[in-house]
């Protein structure tokens, strides 16, 4: 998600107190305040005239036209959830919590495609924090990866709810889940990595929880998470360069959305070993998963899809 208005504003505030005991902004220093306060919003930066320099009085007055600009821009499109929002609006308060510790990650990113803007707010891990695990599927090793989405109509129109005609992300549904840099995607894929997902509208907006099995043991490497429109993964949307491991959409090749993240994930917790030993079960067992979701019957009613 965007940062929001109240973080641009307290950003612009803070701005002002920093040059509260300097000389008076020229138009260049304004800028580099402004910009700096409205950075990561939808809020555009506004055109200067001229450089003249701006005394305080004007720069506190500017900053808050920046935040009330900020303000109307929410009004209009509205906000999105964060990760614990989402979560909890699925029923899933573990899982809320864990969009909370100091290891999740905040992502925020949005790619648009297809008529449809497409938001990563974030992942976190866990041990079956929604409750799809159970002993039947043996031991939980290392855990589980959740990412939180959010998927907006680009005009604005609002998304229909998940049991209402229309709901194109439903209909045609939606595979969402993990590649991994060095293995090509036909290989290596969500299908295989014991995928649930679940979803829900909220004021218009579509938004989705995907689990599968924990990626943190490929941190050392690039790891991408695909969002694809359809019933199941088309691998020929992607291109696989097999010298370098990168992984790529391919847009002549897909019809529908087709976007591709790139985790920002931390080193440091890689497990080279566990990776191998993932990668060795996921390549044995290749039909252990299915698409995300597989039917729109999974979820037609805004509770958590479980097992």
């Amino acid at each position: 998600m965007p940062k929001t208005c109240d973080e641009a504003l307290l950003a612009a505030l803070d701005a002002l107190a920093l040059e509260e005991n300097a000389v008076p902004l020229t138009g260049d220093e304004f800028d580099r305040v402004l910009a700096q306060a409205l950075a990561g919003t939808d809020v555009p930066l506004p055109t200067r005239q001229g450089a003249k320099p701006m005394k305080k009085k004007t720069l506190f007055t500017a900053a808050l036209a920046a935040a009330a600009a900020c303000l109307c821009l929410g009004a209009a499109v509205g906000w999105l959830l964060t990760p614990r929002e989402t979560a909890q609006a699925l029923g899933y308060d573990a899982l809320a919590d864990a969009f909370d510790a100091p290891d999740a990650v905040a992502v925020n990113e949005t790619q648009t495609d297809a008529g449809y803007d497409v938001t990563l707010l974030g992942l976190t891990t866990g041990e079956n924090l929604t409750g799809y695990w159970n002993s039947s599927r043996g031991a939980l090793t290392p855990g589980r990866t959740y990412a939180a989405l959010a998927i907006r109509a680009s005009d604005g129109t609002p998304i229909p709810a998940l049991n209402d005609p229309g709901n194109a992300l439903i209909d045609e549904g939606l595979c969402v889940g993990p590649f991994i840099e060095g293995e090509a995607p036909i290989d290596c894929n969500p299908m295989m990595m014991h995928p649930s997902w679940s979803a829900t509208v909220v004021d218009g907006t579509f938004y989705i929880v995907v689990e599968c099995d924990s990626i943190l043991p490929f941190a050392d490497r690039t790891v991408y998470l695909m969002v694809q429109q359809g019933m199941f993964p088309d691998f020929g949307a992607y291109t696989f360069d097999a010298a370098t491991g990168a992984i790529g959409t391919d847009p002549a090749a897909a019809e529908g959305i087709n976007v591709l993240f790139t985790l920002p994930l931390d080193p440091a917790r890689a497990d080279p070993a566990q990776a191998e030993a993932l990668l060795d079960e996921w390549r044995a067992a290749p039909d252990t998963g299915a698409a995300l979701p597989t039917s729109p019957s999974e979820r037609a009613d805004g509770a958590p899809s479980g097992a």
